[in-house]
């Protein structure tokens, strides 16, 4: 990144902003920094980028790695604080996106916004980002649904109804069955992106109430 920004400025190509897409995650998990691949990054964001009035964003996935009880704070805070998406028998739904399976945080309940702050904070305190690109919001799952399959004698699942996708509306997203705070995934799937885009825009103005945020 720094030989990519170096070239830039001798060329005098003008630049404002660089952007990370999730290599330069550990093993692609929200939340933490690869030190194999960018190791020293923190330090060449203040260093490079805020030294010379140039910014940095970074990219944050919704989906978290369901990597329980081994020590990764945001799926076991998240699990303590019950802000993942349920599936229609009330367990959490797994999907699978590039960390390997995952849960998903349900932007719609109070509580996942504050957990979402929390995380946030604690990143940026590591990473010094200045905006974050939220991508795979739709929410994107490699699984049709969830790891278990939906519950197909549900009319929800198969409405008589639906658009030329893959024949199904859970096509590399999740069971329309799937619970969320007081609604079904089914009457809120379009509303995801822009609820995790609520959330992070109120942890972000928490961490700079007097900047305008970038998302």
């Amino acid at each position: 990144m720094e030989s990519v920004m170096s070239d830039m400025m001798i060329q005098e190509v003008p630049v404002d902003v660089q952007w990370s897409d999730i290599d330069y995650m550990s093993e692609h998990e929200d939340f933490t920094i690869s030190e194999e691949r960018f190791a020293g990054l923190p330090e060449y964001v203040s260093r490079v980028l805020h030294a010379r009035g140039k910014r940095y964003v970074a990219m944050m996935d919704p989906a978290i790695h369901a990597r329980f009880g081994e020590g990764y704070s945001p799926v076991d805070r998240g699990i303590e604080g019950d802000v993942f998406i349920k599936n229609s028998t009330g367990h959490l739904l797994i999907g699978n996106v590039w960390p390997g399976d995952t849960v998903f945080p349900d932007f719609l309940h109070p509580d996942t916004v504050t957990w979402w702050t929390h995380q946030l904070a604690n990143f940026s305190n590591s990473l010094p980002y200045d905006g974050l690109w939220i991508d795979m919001n739709e929410p994107a799952s490699f699984y049709d649904g969830s790891r278990e399959g939906c519950p197909w004698s549900d009319a929800l699942e198969k409405p008589p109804y639906y658009p030329g996708v893959r024949n199904t509306l859970q096509w590399q997203t999740l069971c329309m069955t799937a619970k969320q705070h007081q609604y079904l995934h089914y009457d809120v799937h379009n509303l995801y992106g822009w609820s995790e885009a609520r959330a992070t825009r109120a942890a972000l103005l928490s961490q700079r109430p007097k900047n305008r945020t970038f998302i």
